[in-house]
């Protein structure tokens, strides 16, 4: 589920010129593959792009690059870049929650859904007093502190625990509540897309190597893209290990888990 703060997130790192990292938001409906379809009707054609490198994937794709935006998706030589496509499915931990602490986190997301909603009805001020005779009655809590320029809540239990909430959220001098965990619409999210499209062409224009993946992007300069290939084929072939290159420098090695993932299975394309 994608929300207004990870779109704020993605654009900001996709549009900084360093060694970026931006984990996109998975919606609901994440495919585990999108056959490519035809240009829809008005929409522009893909530009060639030769300069700049792409890993798509875990796979190095071969310039030119076509860059284009249709079917509400930002493609690049026919594979769907964003929103992302899963490559795998993730094996779920096995986590055992008490139900002690299902409990207390139930309550921090009613409280902080309460407290959004009499914000709107109450006021700032109405909207703390409101949640204060509420909660503290339960059994559980011990302590609700609010944060004042943003709508976080910390809610501190009888058992040292604590939960977060809210902390990207904004109350502004109006007192009018700002939500920036609301999940985006799908116009915002297509407006957002199509400034990652322009981005991406900037940065391939200026030879920038773009990694995108399942649920990351990375940007990494001109200067470093080449040295960081060189590091992944060397790896494929089995030249070095992981281990012996993170211990020397280990700026030239994609951080996300996912990525390397992604790059085992493509990792033939790679020799």
């Amino acid at each position: 589920m994608l929300t207004i703060r990870k779109l704020l997130i993605a654009s900001l790192v996709l549009g900084s010129c360093g060694l970026g990292f931006a984990l996109y938001g998975q919606e609901n409906d994440t495919k585990m593959y999108l056959e490519p379809k035809g240009k829809g009707e008005g929409e522009k054609e893909a530009d060639s792009i030769y300069t700049g490198k792409v890993i798509a994937y875990g796979e190095l794709l071969s310039a030119p690059y076509y860059v284009e935006f249709r079917n509400d998706t930002v493609w690049i030589n026919d594979i769907p870049i964003i929103p992302p496509i899963r490559t795998f499915e993730e094996e779920q931990p096995n986590i055992i929650v008490s139900e002690t602490r299902k409990l207390q986190q139930e309550i921090s997301k009613q409280c902080f859904s309460d407290y959004m909603k009499d914000v709107e009805k109450l006021g700032v001020d109405g909207a703390k007093n409101m949640i204060l005779n509420k909660y503290l009655a339960d059994s559980l809590v011990e302590q609700i502190e609010f944060y004042p320029s943003s709508t976080g809540i910390t809610i501190k239990f009888t058992d040292g625990f604590e939960t977060h909430s809210g902390f990207f959220g904004e109350i502004r001098t109006d007192g009018k509540l700002v939500d920036y965990n609301r999940v985006a619409t799908e116009e915002e999210l297509i407006e957002v897309r199509k400034v990652e499209l322009d981005m991406i062409r900037t940065q391939l224009s200026k030879g920038f190597l773009k990694i995108f993946g399942y649920c990351y992007g990375l940007d990494i300069q001109p200067g470093r893209a080449q040295g960081v290939i060189n590091t992944l084929e060397s790896i494929a072939r089995g030249e070095q290990t992981y281990e012996q290159i993170y211990a020397n420098d280990r700026t030239l090695l994609p951080s996300p888990r996912t990525f390397w993932k992604e790059f085992e299975l493509k990792k033939d394309s790679w020799k």
